[in-house]
């Protein structure tokens, strides 16, 4: 799955598209998603009766000449939509032929840009690391996106503030392991919206057989020489189900929507396939 030209028609394809951010985006005050707390920011929200002591900035002379009454204007506060990227760039992501650490980059690539182009403030967590990027907001910060996640110059600076609550938080991983459940908690913690794309290669489910195979722990480094027959192959496929079905369940419990692809597919078509079903991404 070769890395696509980040080219006129390649921004095309991604301005077609947006993130949708169901509840409260944690960010940067003045951007352009109102929400619900009562402010100062642009979009008005209700009147109600001047009371000694009120900003007579806020006063409504309008409302004053045709009513006679005086009136504050209150509004909805507005903040930027945050959107934390979590990839998975753990060595399972990529032993073997795998595909699914290249298809994780180019995910979190590709939905950090579709956000860059909405205004929305974008930073990058690598899973199960405490090193975090400074966060990028705006069309004109693309260029230093993309060198981010094409290059190897990902975040080395430590995350100092654990209030830096973002408002989306999504998780790119093949659930070989148990770190994004710690995270996923953590987030639901900090309340954030959260979700998590689960990427299977099909050759996870297909180890090779012999009479004397070496098995390497893509994580630990551990081998172990194993016979594999076809009973040790369908041992191996109910295991792995069952450590997909299980995490999953854990993860949608503590409130997160997870969703499955096959990594092979591309990140493009992921992309327009979580289009397709509504969540995370809309046209």
């Amino acid at each position: 799955m070769g890395s696509p030209a980040r080219d006129g028609e390649w921004l095309a394809r991604l301005e077609r598209l947006d993130i949708a951010v169901r509840r409260l985006a944690h960010g940067s005050a003045g951007g352009d998603e109102a929400t619900p707390r009562r402010g100062t920011g642009l979009h008005f929200k209700d009147h109600r009766s001047y009371s000694p002591g009120d900003d007579p900035r806020r006063l409504d002379w309008n409302a004053w000449m045709r009513l006679g009454e005086l009136l504050i204007r209150e509004t909805e506060a507005e903040e930027t939509p945050r959107l934390l990227l979590l990839p998975d760039f753990s060595a399972s992501m990529s032993a073997g032929d795998s595909v699914k650490g290249e298809c994780a980059r180019e995910l979190a690539l590709c939905l950090g840009a579709v956000a860059l182009l909405r205004q929305m403030e974008v930073v990058l967590q690598p899973l199960g690391r405490r090193e975090v990027s400074a966060p990028l907001r705006g069309r004109h910060q693309l260029a230093a996106w993309v060198a981010m996640l094409e290059g190897t110059d990902l975040p080395s600076r430590e995350k100092s503030v654990r209030s830096q609550r973002p408002g989306l938080a999504v998780l790119i991983t093949d659930l070989f392991g148990r770190e994004v459940v710690d995270e996923v908690r953590r987030l639901a913690r900090e309340k954030a919206e959260v979700q998590v794309i689960h990427l299977r290669d099909p050759e996870d489910l297909d180890p090779p057989g012999g009479e004397r195979v070496i098995l390497v722990d893509a994580e630990e480094g551990a081998r172990i020489e194993a016979r594999i027959d076809a009973a040790t192959r369908r041992s191996w496929c109910r295991v792995v189900e069952e450590q997909f079905e299980s995490l999953a369940h854990e993860l949608r419990a503590l409130g997160a929507l997870v969703t499955t692809f096959n990594a092979r597919d591309g990140a493009e078509e992921i992309l327009l396939e979580l289009a397709r079903r509504g969540a995370l991404v809309r046209r």
